[in-house]
C-alpha cells in the first residue's frame, strides 16, 4: 500500500506503520550486537538495526535491504547488509541473501545509511570506530562504499578491486546527489573525548565529493 511505512528500531525490530498506526508485532526481528559489558557503553551504543532501503524494483520483487550490527562468535562486532523479501501482506519477511558481511564496527560510529545512486548502484556509509582505519585503503571502515544490487564490486569503481568510493570519513549518516557526479556528504565531527578538551566538540562537516575523494579524517 502506498501509505505503508517500514521503520527500523535499533534494538533489532522492523515495524510496519499502516494508516498511521504502528503494528503490534514486528515484521522482522534480528539479533544485534551486545555491548552491555563494554566500559564505553556508558556513553551510549550507536549500533543495532540501522539503515533500511527498498530495492529499486520493490513493487515487483518486494526486496529490501537492512544494515545492522552483530557479534561474531569471537565477540568481534561487525556490521552486515542483508536483503529480505517482504510478504504480500507486509506482516513478515524472509531472508533473501547476505549482501555484505564483516564490515568493521564498534560501539560507536556505525554509519548505516544506504542509498541507490543515480547510476542505480548501492551506496553504503560506514563509520570508523578506529579513526586510523578511515585512511586504510584495505579497510571498509570510514568509507562510502559502492556496489551493485547483488553486492558485487562495479568495474568502474575508483579502484576496480575495491568497494571504496570515498575515504577519510568519521561517521556519515547522510549523503545525497545534487547531480550525477557530485554528492553532498555529512560527516559527524570529533567528540570532546577525541579532542581531549571538555570545552570543544562538534566540527561536523558537510562536503561536496566526487568519486575517489578523501575527506580527511582523522
Amino acid at each position: 500500500k502506498t501509505d505503508d511505512i517500514l521503520v527500523t528500531e535499533r534494538p533489532g525490530r522492523l515495524r510496519l506503520i499502516r494508516g498511521g498506526n504502528i503494528s503490534s508485532d514486528p515484521v522482522l526481528e534480528v539479533e544485534i550486537a551486545d555491548f552491555s559489558d563494554d566500559p564505553l557503553a556508558d556513553f551510549g551504543f550507536e549500533g543495532g538495526l540501522l539503515g533500511i532501503l527498498l530495492h529499486p524494483k520493490f513493487k515487483r520483487n518486494r526486496l529490501f535491504y537492512l544494515y545492522y550490527t552483530v557479534n561474531l562468535e569471537s565477540d568481534v562486532a561487525v556490521s552486515r547488509i542483508v536483503r529480505y523479501e517482504l510478504s504480500a501482506d507486509a506482516t513478515s519477511a524472509t531472508l533473501d541473501r547476505i549482501i555484505m558481511d564483516n564490515i568493521p564496527a564498534g560501539i560507536h560510529h556505525q554509519g548505516g545509511r544506504m542509498h541507490i545512486g543515480p547510476d542505480k548502484m548501492l551506496y553504503v556509509g560506514v563509520g570508523a570506530f578506529d579513526p586510523d582505519l578511515a585512511q586504510d585503503p584495505n579497510s571498509l571502515a570510514g568509507k562510502l562504499l559502492r556496489m551493485d544490487l547483488e553486492g558485487n564490486i562495479p568495474a568502474d569503481n575508483p579502484d576496480p578491486t575495491s568497494y571504496v568510493f570515498l575515504s577519510g570519513i568519521r561517521n556519515t549518516q547522510g549523503f545525497d546527489w545534487f547531480d550525477k557526479d557530485h554528492l553532498l556528504v555529512m560527516d559527524h565531527g570529533p567528540s570532546r573525548l577525541e579532542l581531549g578538551n571538555a570545552n570543544l566538540g562538534g566540527y561536523d562537516e558537510f562536503n561536496v565529493a566526487v568519486a575517489g575523494d578523501n575527506l580527511g579524517w582523522p
